[in-house]
């Protein structure tokens, strides 16, 4: 469903998106997307937002998607190399120019426990977000307040997490980013844990055993 009072910005992502690889190198096209990631960094923007008319239900912003794809046709290969306290290289990592890992300051109150957990750019946290490691949260996120991201866990593009919700450990949250028509998932608030990790393991489950067959024994052959 379309919002009745279309964003300002959504012309013109739409305008740089349809261009295709003329937009790759253009000034014009590289701010329009660092207005949209800025947005969705402050939570101003989201892939998906509750719909007014129904309270049950989210409306999806498909132009926000398209702007996301647009800051990977045009980001660049960089290297995004951590640095260590005594001023040499801790961690080398090559990603997109447009999409370099979050940073975060005491005074944002989220919470993340060293041990190899990654936000990237465009994902939005909340205050009390708590992040145990390792965990990644990708673009386009949007995790509410005092919600918990467990070890092993991945919020993927898009995927909109709701306030005080626990994300239990190996918990994935698939993204949306790689196939254009799959819509972002939404997750609500005070999931309860076990109905939770039903829903996030629903097609994973293992195929059931089939009954094993009794095995009749051999005749046992006449003594000689």
């Amino acid at each position: 469903m379309k919002s009745a009072h279309p964003h300002p910005l959504e012309p013109t992502i739409e305008h740089w998106f349809a261009q295709g690889s003329d937009a790759i190198g253009n000034s014009e096209a590289l701010h329009t997307f660092q207005r949209l990631r800025d947005g969705l960094e402050d939570g101003t923007l989201r892939a998906a937002e509750p719909d007014p008319a129904h309270p049950s239900s989210y409306r999806v912003n498909a132009w926000v998607k398209r702007g996301i794809l647009l800051g990977f046709r045009i980001g660049a290969l960089a290297e995004m190399s951590g640095i260590h306290p005594l001023g040499q290289p801790a961690l080398s990592f090559i990603d997109k120019n447009t999409y370099p890992v979050r940073r975060f300051l005491p005074e944002d109150n989220i919470r993340i426990v060293p041990g190899g957990s990654s936000v990237r750019a465009g994902a939005y946290l909340a205050r009390g977000v708590v992040i145990m490691p390792p965990a990644y949260v990708n673009v386009g996120a949007y995790v509410d307040e005092g919600t918990m991201i467990d070890s092993h866990a991945l919020v993927g593009s898009c995927a909109q997490i709701g306030k005080r919700v626990h994300l239990s450990a190996a918990a994935q949250i698939g993204g949306v980013a790689r196939a254009r028509q799959r819509l972002p998932r939404h997750h609500r608030r005070r999931c309860p844990r076990r109905r939770q990790h039903r829903s996030l393991r629903r097609h994973h489950r293992p195929k059931p055993r089939r009954p094993r067959r009794r095995r009749h024994p051999h005749p046992r052959h006449p003594r000689l």
